[in-house]
């Protein structure tokens, strides 16, 4: 029965609608708030009054004679009772709305004829005047506040009023009900929405109970059509939807997608649309439409809801049980897109849209897409508050995808701090605490950015400095309260002028009082600082002087606001604060300011920045001077650095000079949060070494160690500026984007990268290293393959990158700064410089000597760079690498570069399948796990190196060392576990990126490895390898393929190696055995085998060496490499040594950066041993429970690096096994192993692997 009452009350509402006649109304504005360019629109709830939307709004006109009146044209309104309406100005074509503040204005409607005025003020609230055509009254005004308004009432009362009665005729569209102030913190949305609510106009409320349940609104925006009269109570919240498993092609073709961010995408959440249509709920949230959360946080709707065409205004409304909704406030009402229009991923609350999240191993680039992203919101955020948020909104949003991003929003903050870009008032008033509080939640998410290591922790560093202060003063609902008693005390006379006001009072009033309680920003200090520079330079402009010193008082508190109060006051704040550092600050104050030398000063900043250093991260003012303090120290650190530099080098006072200040730039790199525990190290191993520079007997081996140390120094920084030098180089872009001036972009990236104790350190480790180089008689370059080529020049970021580029048929001659030793070479590569040391018998300088490629690298990056820079890119030139350690580079003529031979021997190095290595033979019927020693004469069952095990484990015992016995997986039983149609696809895949030499062959490569690590080892072979280690808890799973220790291909380090696995535990094993089968398709294994005409798969077939680890509890590892000739100098009389703590794949593969031990031992009486480099290797890979660990190396308190007769005595020793080795096996031999030292001081030499050194 009720519900036919309903239907029928609401049919005879549709009726009277009908019948109703219209009212011609002209609506007159007093305006004065309009700039050039903008007028004033009505816009309201009528579809003639743009229904809230400024663009369809009734646009008003003035003339110079009516100004600042504004008149509309006679618009037609039906009748219908209550119409609401606001002022609104905006550029003529609808845009860059501001809404006047206060409530909605309403006028009632009703029947007449003739033309009803309505006039009002901009920004008052009311309608001022009502009047027809005939000057009697027609319509009464409604207004918040006006005399006639409804009568309060309670709670109880309110919610009586809005249940629809019985009514024979529909009533006209209902107000909401006056109610009590109880009631209406229940029902008013306590969010704080720059835009129009989506409720009807909130009640009347005591002064009090708005300020807790409404945050003062200026609206931006179009208020969203008010809802119906309904209590909130009556219309539940949406219940909580769990998310769900989507297809792709259900989320490709949703029409809305929103990612929330973590602050608001928590358990129980729900999003609706909600919108200008009855489909989204005629701005109810309750009644809008819900989307759907997908399994990975996304948030969609699939179809279109009824109404919704192009250009419908709606916003996304978050929903939780038991909470007010909260709506998108700080962004205008969003449009719909018109029909097949590409759909982004809306951002909640920001009108940025979320950037497309690389893929791992995805070289693409996204810094574009952030770049427009910021250009955009900036456009939209003049004022400063907004541009301070906009880096809280792009991290709440996970927008900050990688280094160059975080590069980027440190250029804008600069900027917008400096006055770069230019800040506006934004029509609101928020008073300086918000800006404060975006500060404080934008501070808090770079500490978590910081922690992914030291570039993300420099640029979090240097954008704390732009953002504004967030200590209590300025967080507080009414900060800086002093600028108005100054102001009201202020007197009247003199009457002076300034900035464009009759008076310093007016000016005082209305340029720092009301514009900073209403858009706070950093020109606000300058006109500040402009006016107390006036007050200095006319003696007070006839003011007194107690109201001027009020004023610094008060530029004190500004300048502490802006972040610009400068080290002197900083530091006294602090002290202040805290009396445990008045003392360090005083003393560091009085040598600042007396001056004293650099390097006392430098003592005193230290020591000042360790007492404060437990704070930095908790406390914001001990951030700003730490933030000051660095700056200093770069300052400080400069002049010693030129001090230094122009001192007597090599004296003994220079080098405790020098030392010193290397030591010093290592603390301070070390404060600043850079590489910590290696700046540490370093410093110890300095601190040792010091006193033994000078006064040491042996001054070669303590330079050796001077070397070793400043090189591990050097790669701190030269590591940070490597990344830093990609991250800034977007900089430009973004600069440009925001109109910057080009002067301005590059001052910025020029002091990013140079102003910094990261720079002056380098400078100083440099200094020493090249220094001691001299002292030590050492090389500048590390030689890997002697000789001279000719090519044209190339410049890569890494080796690896000459694969997807295209090289000259003449040949070409590299200059890289990065080599990870994982790279193949390809043929067409004839020299290669590297801006880093690399092990000399590494597997990829084992590679490139068996190709003749001549090869030099150095880790001093100023002699790369001088060397590189000498030539240009493209021309053709000669690089002649000595075996003493020299390197130069030449240009020639295209006709030397002709007939030296490149084109020649590009047709020579051309393979045909004919001249490619021969594969080693294979047996596939061989299915069970073998004894290694038991083939050691039979490399077709499982590999060159399983057989080498056998033999080597035989010989050993006749030369007094050891080999650990092995185990051998045959090449049949991953012929018959790898296969499939997944395998066969796979394959296919990577097949033809290798022909078409495409750039896709990382990712076809590491496919195929995907697809053989989900294959399964048969379960009899790992339980025979169980069963054969009984005793054993470690073991070394290694590759030992038919493609490798060929007679013309070594193919060194092309496999993996899985040392460490638990041998006890099933799955580790095969999980081990599958990784060293799939290792046949790493990139390096592919490319060596396609450049030698080498099948990918057909005929090549993967066995697996099992071996116990030989390392044991309570010994020291030193893992070894070994020539039984120096393949460097071509000396078959002389023993080749690269040595390093821990385990061995530090030294195989060069991943690891740094030095080894470079011994060359003389095989005949005396054998004397030449030490050509100490190591430097920051980490060594010691094995442990659970698999290898990088630990730490301290090189002070390593008897290799401290005692030269044992490091001569170690070389001998394993020089001396090599011999016997190459012996036994009748040709010269590459060896690895290790020496186990115990703590009573014997050594134990095992070798792992032996193999024939393949020449060219």
């Amino acid at each position: 029965c009720s519900k036919q009452f309903i239907n029928f009350a609401a049919s005879v509402a549709s009726r009277r609608d009908q019948m109703a006649s219209s009212s011609s109304v002209r609506f007159q504005v007093e305006c004065k708030h309009t700039n050039p360019g903008e007028i004033v629109y009505i816009v309201g709830s009528e579809p003639e009054l743009g229904s809230w939307e400024p663009k369809k709004g009734l646009p008003c006109s003035t003339t110079k004679k009516t100004f600042p009146t504004w008149t509309s044209t006679d618009v037609s309104l039906k009748s219908t009772g209550t119409v609401s309406f606001k002022a609104v100005v905006a550029k003529s074509d609808g845009n860059h709305a501001r809404w006047e503040d206060g409530d909605n204005r309403e006028i009632s409607v009703d029947s007449h004829e003739g033309c009803i005025t309505v006039s009002c003020t901009y920004g008052r609230s009311g309608v001022e005047k009502e009047q027809s055509a005939d000057g009697s009254a027609a319509s009464s005004a409604k207004s918040e506040g006006a005399k006639d308004e409804a009568p309060r009432q309670s709670e109880a009362a309110a919610a009586k009023t809005v249940t629809p009665a019985p009514q024979t005729t529909a009533p006209p569209k209902p107000q909401a009900p006056r109610q009590s102030e109880a009631a209406a913190a229940k029902t008013v949305t306590p969010a704080p929405q720059t835009t129009a609510p989506p409720k009807p106009q909130a009640p009347r409320q005591s002064e009090a109970a708005a300020a807790k349940t409404v945050t003062p609104a200026p609206q931006t925006t179009a208020p969203p059509k008010p809802q119906e009269a309904v209590t909130p109570a009556a219309k539940s919240t949406p219940a909580c939807t769990p998310p769900v498993t989507c297809s792709s092609d259900m989320i490709d073709l949703a029409c809305l997608k929103l990612r929330l961010s973590k602050k608001f995408d928590k358990g129980g959440t729900n999003v609706v649309v909600c919108g200008g249509t009855a489909s989204l709920g005629n701005w109810d949230p309750a009644s809008a439409t819900a989307m759907m959360k997908t399994d990975d946080g996304l948030w969609i709707l699939t179809d279109v809801p009824t109404g919704a065409t192009e250009g419908i205004a709606f916003k996304y409304v978050v929903t939780s049980p038991g909470t007010p909704p909260v709506w998108e406030a700080s962004i205008p009402n969003r449009q719909w897109c018109k029909p097949g229009a590409k759909v982004a991923i809306n951002t909640f609350d920001s009108l940025s849209n979320e950037r497309p999240k690389r893929i791992p191993g995805d070289g693409c680039s996204t810094v574009d897409n952030f770049i427009a992203c910021i250009a955009e919101e900036d456009s939209q955020r003049v004022s400063y508050r907004l541009k301070v948020e906009l880096p809280k909104v792009l991290l709440d949003a996970g927008q900050i995808h990688s280094l160059s991003d975080l590069a980027c929003l440190q250029a804008y903050l600069t900027w917008v701090a400096s006055g770069q870009i230019t800040c506006k008032e934004d029509g609101t008033h928020n008073r300086p605490c918000a800006a404060a509080k975006a500060a404080k939640a934008v501070t808090e998410a770079l500490w978590e950015l910081a922690k992914n290591g030291d570039a993300h922790r420099f640029i979090a560093r240097r954008i704390f400095p732009s953002l504004p202060s967030f200590s209590d003063e300025f967080t507080t609902a009414v900060p800086m309260t002093r600028i108005r008693d100054i102001t009201h005390a202020w007197p009247h006379n003199p009457e002076v002028p300034h900035g464009g006001h009759k008076s310093i009072k007016l000016f005082l009033k209305h340029e720092l009082q009301n514009k900073l309680h209403r858009c706070a920003e950093p020109g606000d200090l300058i006109k500040l600082n402009q006016l107390i520079e006036r007050f200095d330079r006319e003696g007070g402009c006839g003011y007194p002087q107690e109201h001027i010193a009020k004023l610094r008082i008060f530029q004190v508190e500004l300048k502490d606001f802006f972040n610009a109060a400068g080290l002197d006051d900083t530091a006294k704040q602090v002290a202040n604060e805290d009396g445990n550092v008045k003392a360090a600050v005083d003393k560091l104050l009085w040598l600042k300011n007396e001056p004293a030398h650099p390097f006392d000063q430098m003592v005193a900043l230290t020591k000042l920045r360790e007492l404060i250093a437990p704070k930095v991260e908790v406390e914001q003012n001990w951030l700003r001077l730490d933030a000051e303090l660095d700056k200093y120290a770069f300052v400080l650190l400069s002049q010693i650095a030129n001090d230094v530099e122009n001192a007597g080098k090599g004296e003994q006072s220079w080098w405790q000079r020098l030392l010193q200040a290397v030591g010093l730039a290592l603390t301070q790199t070390r404060l600043t949060g850079l590489s910590p525990q290696e700046c540490a190290m370093v410093a110890s191993e300095l601190e040792m070494l010091a006193p033994e520079i000078t006064g040491s007997s042996d001054v070669t081996f303590a330079s050796q160690r001077l070397v070793a140390s400043a090189d591990r120094a050097l790669r701190i920084c030269f590591t940070l500026q490597t990344s830093l030098e990609e991250a800034y180089a977007a900089v430009p872009a973004l600069g440009e984007a925001l109109n910057i001036d080009s002067h301005a972009i590059s001052v910025f990236v020029e002091a990013e990268l140079r102003a910094s104790v990261v720079f002056q350190l380098s400078k100083l480790a440099q200094m020493a290293m090249q220094q001691a180089k001299v002292s030590a008689g050492m090389p500048l370059w590390t030689t890997i393959s002697a000789g001279t080529s000719y090519g044209r020049l190339m410049i890569c970021a890494s080796l690896s990158e000459s694969w997807s580029r295209p090289l000259p048929p003449e040949g070409v001659v590299i200059f890289c700064d990065e080599a990870s030793g994982d790279e193949e070479v390809p043929s067409l590569v004839r020299g290669v410089v590297v801006a880093r040391d690399l092990p000399v018998l590494s597997h990829l300088a084992l590679r490139a000597r068996q190709l003749g490629v001549v090869f030099a690298c150095t880790s001093e990056f100023s002699l790369f760079d001088k060397l590189r820079s000498s030539v240009k890119s493209a021309n053709a030139v000669r690089l002649t690498v000595e075996a003493s350690g020299g390197a130069r580079i030449d240009a020639v003529s295209d006709k030397e570069l002709a007939e030296s031979g490149g084109a020649k021997a590009e047709t020579k190095a051309t393979k045909t399948s004919s001249d490619a290595p021969k594969v080693g033979a294979m047996i596939l019927d061989g299915d069970k796990v073998v004894s290694a020693i038991d083939i050691a004469d039979k490399p077709q069952v499982a590999g060159g190196k399983a057989q080498s095990c056998g033999k080597l484990e035989k010989l050993c015992k006749t030369i007094g060392c050891v080999a650990p016995r092995g185990l051998a997986i045959p090449f049949g039983v991953m012929k018959k576990a790898v296969a499939g149609k997944k395998i066969d696809a796979a394959l296919k895949d990577l097949e033809a990126a290798l022909e078409q030499k495409s750039g896709d062959i990382q990712a076809k490569a590491l496919a195929v490895r995907t697809a053989v690590e989900s294959c399964a080892v048969p379960p009899g072979i790992i339980d025979a390898i169980m069963k054969g280690f009984p005793d054993v808890q470690r073991v070394a799973v290694r590759s030992s393929a038919n493609s490798e220790d060929l007679e013309k291909v070594s193919g060194a380090g092309l496999h993996d190696s899985v040392l460490g696995v638990d041998v006890k535990d099933k799955a580790c094993l095969e999980k081990a055995v599958l990784q060293v089968w799939s290792s046949l398709f790493t990139l390096r294994a592919v490319q060596s085998r396609h450049a030698a005409s080498m099948p990918l798969y057909d005929s090549i077939a993967m066995g697996v060496l099992v071996q116990p680890m030989v390392s044991r509890v309570g010994t020291r590892v030193y893992a070894f490499i070994v020539f039984s000739k120096d393949a460097v100098a071509d000396d078959d009389k002389s023993v080749y040594i690269e040595l390093c703590i821990g385990l061995g794949e530090t030294l195989a593969s060069a991943s690891e950066p740094g030095t080894p031990y470079r011994l060359v031992v003389q095989k005949e009486a005396p054998k004397t041993v030449s030490i050509r480099a100490l190591a430097n290797f920051s980490y060594e890979l010691r094995d442990m429970a659970g698999g290898p660990q990088r630990v730490r190396v301290d090189y002070s308190k390593e008897r290799l690096s401290t005692d030269r007769a044992f490091l001569t005595q170690v070389g001998q020793d394993i020089a001396a096994a090599a011999v016997g080795i190459e012996k036994g096996y009748g040709v010269p031999m590459d060896m690895e192993g290790v020496v186990l030292e115990q703590d009573d001081g014997r050594r134990e030499i095992h070798f792992v692997q032996a193999r024939p050194i393949v020449e060219r």
